[in-house]
Order: structure tokens, then sequence, then C-alpha cells
């Protein structure tokens, strides 16, 4: 072999080593750009994920500071102005025997209220709402409501564990709550079932109870049910409830994708 060709060997054997470490250069080069991009997709959903989770404490908060606003004002300020009314009239005198009653009523009175406010504490301080299942939840519920007896609350469910998003389970399990304490507040009723059936992406949940129900077209303007209404669109659910007076009362809610954030 003449010396031109060795050198002609010689030069595309370079070029061919050339190349190939070129190669392995641009392939790490692209490696790590690649495992560069991951990361920063990681960060940013994580990020993301932590944004939707304050977002959603802070709307949490938000309704929170309402529905306190809300039940003082209905519930405890409703009893407390009652109270007064009645020590007011009790500081006028008269008869000991009424003035006795009276007392007695007041009495009662401030109980119910102070009953109210554990009640209220109890609900907006619960350390489970972000992590508990919200089957579980509401068998929480359950249990804290049949252990005082007078009304059961039954809760069941195709599924062990229905797999919301943490938005979505604090408006539904809100929405949940005002159902029951509604029943409970105004029904008369022995029994309050809540079932939830699991299809696919889609949650379906009917809850009833057999109270004395009401006029749905007289009452639908009453600040509970204007607030199930709002929390079932919040969730873009297909939402419906019907009373008959001496029949009870429904709801049945259809939730299309559960799995995904609101």
């Amino acid at each position: 072999m003449g010396e031109t060709a060795l050198n002609i060997f010689f030069a595309f054997i370079s070029i061919v080593l050339l190349l190939f470490i070129a190669g392995i250069i641009l392939f790490i080069f692209q490696y790590r750009k690649r495992r560069v991009e991951q990361e920063q997709e990681r960060l940013k959903t994580a990020e993301l994920h932590q944004l939707d989770l304050m977002y959603t404490q802070v709307k949490s908060q938000q309704e929170a500071m309402q529905y306190i606003g809300e039940e003082i004002h209905d519930n405890v300020g409703q009893k407390l102005t009652l109270a007064s009314l009645y020590a007011k009239r009790l500081s006028c005198g008269g008869p000991a025997s009424e003035m006795i009653e009276q007392s007695g009523v007041i009495g009662r009175i401030i109980d119910e209220s102070l009953a109210e406010l554990r009640q209220l504490s109890k609900t907006l301080s619960n350390p489970q709402l972000t992590s508990a299942d919200i089957v579980a939840l509401l068998k929480e519920e359950a249990r804290q409501i049949n252990a005082i007896a007078g009304c059961r609350l039954e809760i069941t469910s195709n599924e062990t564990v229905i797999p919301v998003t943490l938005s979505k389970k604090n408006i539904l399990f809100r929405l949940l709550q005002e159902f029951i304490q509604n029943s409970l507040k105004h029904s008369g009723c022995r029994l309050i079932s809540i079932r939830f059936e699991k299809q696919g992406d889609a949650l379906f949940i009917n809850a009833s109870d057999n109270g004395k129900g009401f006029d749905i077209h007289l009452s639908y303007g009453g600040i509970g049910l204007q607030h199930m209404k709002k929390r079932a669109a919040q969730l873009q659910s297909n939402y419906t409830i019907a009373s008959e007076q001496g029949k009870g009362t429904s709801l049945s809610l259809h939730l299309h994708d559960i799995v995904t954030a609101s």
C-alpha cells in the first residue's frame, strides 16, 4: 500500500473517530438536555400541584369563613336574640313561677347555642378533611351522629375508596354535610341514607331522609338549599333535589369526571 493510500486510510479513520466522538458528545449533550427538561417539567408539575393545593386551601378558608358567618347569624345569632328578649322580659319582673320558667327557657337557649358553636368548631377544625377519603369522612360523621341517637346516618359505597380530587372532595363533603344538617334540624327524620356509586370516571350520589319533607317550590330560596346548589355548580355536576310533604327529601348528584381537578 502506497504512502498516499495510507494517508487516505488514516484520514478516513480519523474522520470516522471524530464523527464517532462527536456523536457521543452530541448524545451526551442531548441526554443531559432531556434530563434537565424532564427535571424542569417535574419541578413545574410539583409547583403547579402546590399552587393548586394552596388555591384549594385558600378557597376552603374563604368558604369556611362564609360558612361561620352564616351559621352564627342564622342559628346562634337567632337563638341569642331570643334569649336576650326573654332576659329583658325577665328584668321587668312578674310572678315568681313565670320568672323561673323564663329563666329555664333562657338556660336552654344558651345551652343550644353553645352546642351549635361546639358542632361548628368541630366541623371546621377537622384535620381529616385533607387526607381522608370522602367515604371515610362521611362514615366518621355518621359515627358521631349515630352515637347521639334520635336519627341514624347510613353511608354505603360500591367502592372502598372514591378517588375524588382534593378540591372536589372538600366541596362535596360540605354539600353533603349541608344536606345532613338540614335533615337533622328540620325534617324530624329517623334515617338519612347516602349512597356512592362509582362507574368508570363518573360518580353517582344519592342522599335521602325519611322525614316530613317540605314544599320544594316554597322553600327553594332557603339558604341551605342555595348553598347546596352553589356547591353542585362548583363541582360541575348534575344536581336535583326533590321533596314532598310527608314523604321525605332526596338529593341526586352526578359528577361526570371525578379525577379531573376543579
